[in-house]
């Protein structure tokens, strides 16, 4: 049986928000969550015989710091992490750490797993008038300095505007009077060769997230593979990992098949540029809930044990 990848998650902040959800389902050994088209609920088996590696995405790790122990013992350290900082204006992202909070979590995890587990997200790229150019690559120096030795990839992409996201752009625009542009190839093309030469001088390789039309053009782009095949061969002493089919979520993405535990529209951070919200403040409102009274699909998970058939894999 070939080993699952779990993302953790693509769609929500689980280890921010749901750090003790996720140790309580791998507890258990197995969870639902909704397909995101039918809502139907999809089983995934959670033992460490099943899963091949983690890949977390957080912009706040901290919550999930108290059960690394258990989980490195579990399933043997095969696990790494997506952490976003980027600094955008509190406009564009009401409920996010500050940017020192956040460092200091990528600075523990580079001390407990070195500076290969965490991959540095300065993402999305937004250009408005509240992120100039100048203000987008003050903010990427800055946080290069802090993050040198820490990280050695930054992984980056420019706003993709879905038309959820134009709703909430212009919602935005209208409430704050921010003015937001649009880039073209020139203009991304410059804003990242200087990227590249800041970030080489901290020894930080740039990743380009779904910009293939970038990769071409600019000497020193690496092509990001979020979901990594070679970054989890080396964490997998098995390796492996070649076995697993290219899986990408839009066009340009690089990821190989994973599963993804979240739901979307459930993540609180507020970010207006999110393509898994809907709605900023509904989500927010929804997050509320789940954490109060548990995701939907936890009814499932109750309903297996009153059955007595919690333990499904023996």
């Amino acid at each position: 049986m070939k080993k699952i990848i779990v993302t953790v998650s693509r769609r929500t902040d689980i280890p921010a928000y749901y750090a003790d959800w996720f140790k309580a389902r791998l507890e258990l050994g197995y969870g639902f969550y909704p397909n995101p088209y039918s809502q139907k609920p999809v089983f995934i088996d959670l033992t460490p015989q099943a899963v091949k590696a983690f890949v977390f995405w957080t912009r706040n790790p901290k919550p999930l710091f108290k059960h690394l122990d258990y989980i490195d013992e579990k399933y043997e350290k095969r696990h790494y992490m997506h952490l976003t900082i980027n600094g955008l204006p509190e406009a564009l992202e009401k409920r996010n750490p500050k940017i020192e909070f956040a460092i200091s979590s990528a600075e523990y995890l580079a001390k407990r797993y070195g500076p290969d587990y965490v991959q540095w997200r300065f993402d999305p790229i937004i250009f408005s008038s509240i992120t100039s150019r100048d203000y987008i690559l003050r903010t990427f120096e800055s946080l290069t300095t802090k993050l040198e030795g820490i990280t050695n990839r930054c992984y980056f992409s420019f706003v993709d505007l879905y038309e959820k996201t134009k709703r909430n752009f212009r919602k935005v625009s209208e409430k704050e009077e921010i003015s937001f542009q649009s880039t073209g190839i020139a203009e991304q093309t410059d804003l990242v060769e200087e990227f590249i030469s800041i970030a080489a001088s901290k020894k930080i390789s740039l990743y380009a997230c779904a910009e293939d039309q970038l990769l071409e053009t600019i000497p020193g782009l690496n092509k990001a593979h979020c979901v990594d095949a070679d970054i989890i061969d080396r964490i997998c002493s098995n390796g492996g990992t070649l076995d697993y089919d290219s899986s990408p979520s839009r066009i340009g993405c690089g990821c190989i098949e994973s599963k993804d535990i979240g739901y979307y529209d459930s993540c609180p951070h507020g970010c207006i540029y999110c393509y898994a919200n809907m709605d900023p403040e509904k989500a927010f409102e929804n997050a509320k809930e789940y954490m109060l009274r548990g995701f939907p699909m936890d009814n499932l998970i109750k309903e297996e044990l009153k059955d007595n058939q919690g333990k499904l894999f023996e």
